[in-house]
């Protein structure tokens, strides 16, 4: 299930870590939810990674604006928002059933966004707000050239169970305002850690706040996250001078000595892209960080052997190809070619139909075909394996052409398995008279009167034969001619005849047109 939450915008958002700008991550003992927004459009990008997985779920269809603070509960997510007053809970499949809670603008204080945010059961979220606190009396209006009282602060910790409203739990007075601040639950007591102009752990047991020692040995670093554990309350800092990472560990009221993070034997440090964010995942803390352009996520015992690997999940895939213009081009490109081979100048004037010997016998259409296959088949799965890539890529193209009725790889693989094909031909029937389909079905092209085709005939008619494959009804036509001739062999005065069953070969050498061995045979008459 999914948790929407947005908060009414007043004041101003609390200043995060520099890749808390970008990457937000929550988790529970069931999974962990990572955020990250895209920095062309600002929105947000959800995925979730469970105990039982190895892997992060692709990304939701759904994406977000505003974003300021997560939470997970169980297989919830919680997202809390700065520009809204709804919070809306809907099931992980974003088709099922949507519910709407107002928020509650009078509990939620001056901030567009909580503190911190927390699980604390099944369903059950804490939050951790700053707002001013409600005099005791009216205040007295300033007399002129003073200045106004400063309202004091307080920090209320504010509880939300699915299917009901929101109520206050506590309320813990502060002097100033704070910075930042942590959340964690565990044992039926709320642990509050306030960021400030000083540092102060706070625990909420009974109804009743008492304060708590810090670990003696965090002095100037950052606190990160507040994290129950099934050990004890964990606190996760950040040591800006080292630029690493240390684990405190609360068990039975007494901190336990940190430990240092470590990938391998070295100490983790993170120097670029700001401090980690860190939240648990099972038995462990989950971190998540940028490096440059490239996002991170890594596990961490408590001992401090930190585990990492690329989050690849949310990387932006590359640039479609505009397979619809590409589309555009070929066709205005087979068009031309065919107007210019068609209208080729210097050509002879035909003044007779096409004709054949009558030793020369036709093709029959089915072993036409056969080569066909043969020579089509590994030139498209060459292609094919090229660009549309490997299984998976190829069972994400059939499923959008089963879904859509298109495939933009598919239709581009088929292109230009076409124009390779067409090329093949050219080359091939141009200098041995046929391709190798057609030598192994006893076949041969032949041009008018069974002489060899020029290199004029042989392109025009295999250039057309790309518009004829992609309109297959166009290819009925050499069912219907005396020759068994396709629409771009009547274009080309070409035919395709049956060796086996003709009485003579045609020709090795390239012969005259007819037209001028016509005139010859006229000359010879009249002498």
């Amino acid at each position: 299930m999914l948790v929407l939450w947005g908060a009414p915008a007043r004041g101003q958002l609390p200043q995060a870590p520099a890749v808390g700008k970008s990457l937000l991550l929550a988790g529970d003992s069931k999974a962990v939810w990572a955020a990250v927004r895209n920095v062309d459009d600002d929105k947000w990008r959800l995925s979730v990674r469970t105990m039982t997985a190895d892997r992060w779920d692709k990304p939701l269809a759904q994406q977000f604006e505003g974003l300021t603070a997560l939470a997970a509960s169980g297989d919830s997510a919680v997202l809390f928002f700065a520009r809204s007053d709804l919070m809306v809970m809907y099931p992980q499949q974003e088709s099922g059933h949507r519910a709407v809670v107002k928020a509650p603008p009078a509990m939620w204080g001056l901030r567009s966004g909580p503190l911190a945010v927390c699980p604390a059961g099944d369903g059950v979220i804490l939050t951790l707000v700053e707002r001013t606190r409600a005099p005791a009396s009216r205040p007295t209006p300033p007399t002129a050239g003073t200045t106004p009282p400063q309202l004091p602060m307080e920090l209320a910790v504010l509880r939300y169970h699915a299917g009901e409203s929101w109520s206050e739990l506590a309320v813990l007075p502060i002097r100033k305002g704070v910075r930042s601040g942590l959340l964690a639950f565990r044992g039926g007591v709320v642990y509050v850690l306030v960021v400030g102009a000083e540092t102060s752990l706070h625990a909420l047991e009974a109804d009743r706040w008492r304060p708590m020692e810090l670990p003696p040995d965090l002095g100037s670093d950052e606190p990160l996250a507040l994290t129950a554990m099934r050990e004890g309350v964990v606190l996760t800092s950040f040591e800006a001078e080292t630029r690493g990472a240390k684990i405190f560990l609360l068990a039975g009221n007494k901190w336990v000595s940190g430990q240092t993070v470590r990938s391998g034997a070295d100490p983790a440090t993170w120097d670029e892209g700001g401090p980690p964010i860190v939240s648990r995942f099972g038995g462990k803390l989950a971190f998540a960080w940028r490096e440059k352009t490239d996002l991170f996520f890594g596990r961490c015992d408590l001992a401090g052997d930190l585990t990492r690997e690329p989050l690849a999940v949310f990387e932006q895939p590359p640039p479609k190809i505009p397979v619809a213009r590409i589309e555009q081009v070929a066709t205005w490109v087979i068009f031309g070619v065919l107007f210019a081979l068609i209208f080729w100048p210097k050509q002879t004037l035909r003044t007779r139909p096409f004709s054949l010997p009558e030793a020369l016998v036709p093709a029959p259409a089915g072993r036409r075909l056969l080569a066909f296959a043969i020579d089509i088949l590994p030139v498209s799965t060459v292609v094919s394996w090229l660009v549309v890539g490997g299984q998976e890529q190829w069972t994400e193209a059939m499923e959008q052409l089963l879904e859509k009725g298109r495939s933009d790889e598919l239709a581009l693989a088929v292109l230009i398995s076409l124009a390779v094909y067409a090329a093949y031909c050219i080359f091939m029937e141009y200098r041995f008279g046929a391709t190798l389909g057609k030598r192994i079905m006893k076949l041969c092209v032949v041009g008018d009167g069974g002489r060899k085709p020029t290199l004029r005939e042989v392109a025009l008619r295999n250039v057309a034969k790309i518009p004829e494959v992609l309109f297959s009804p166009l290819l009925i036509f050499a069912l219907l001619t005396r020759y068994r001739q396709r629409l771009g062999d009547k274009m080309a005065w070409t035919a395709v005849i049956d060796v086996t069953a003709s009485l003579a070969t045609p020709p090795p050498q390239e012969s005259p047109e007819p037209e001028q061995a016509d005139d010859r045979a006229d000359d010879e008459e009249k002498l």
